[in-house]
């Protein structure tokens, strides 16, 4: 667990954001510079489909969920969940989508 005065300084560093549905809050490849933890409401996660592999023909095409003609939907995130860290913690670029619901 974090101590007091990390969490205090986490905190600090909070912004409130809101997003509409239909509206892209991170893009593949994209350089990450946000952490995103969801207060509430959802979001779906989504990868480009030359990204996935995919043994199943199913897969290959538009998958429901899919924001754009070639993604794959990964997960729904929910209140409390937590995404675009991997970005940061690896100074890389965005590893998928993520859309409000």
């Amino acid at each position: 667990p974090l101590g007091d005065e990390k969490l205090n300084t986490l905190s600090r560093a909070l912004h409130h954001a809101t997003f509409a549905a239909e509206e892209v809050i991170i893009q593949e490849g994209e350089v990450g510079d946000n952490f995103y933890m969801i207060y509430s409401g959802t979001v779906r996660c989504l990868k480009r489909e030359s990204d996935v592999v995919a043994a199943d023909e199913q897969y290959r095409q538009r998958s429901e969920g899919s924001h754009f003609e070639h993604e794959i939907f990964l997960c729904n995130l929910k209140t409390a969940d937590f995404f675009g860290e991997l970005a940061l913690m690896d100074n890389a670029k965005r590893a998928a989508t993520v859309v409000a619901n």
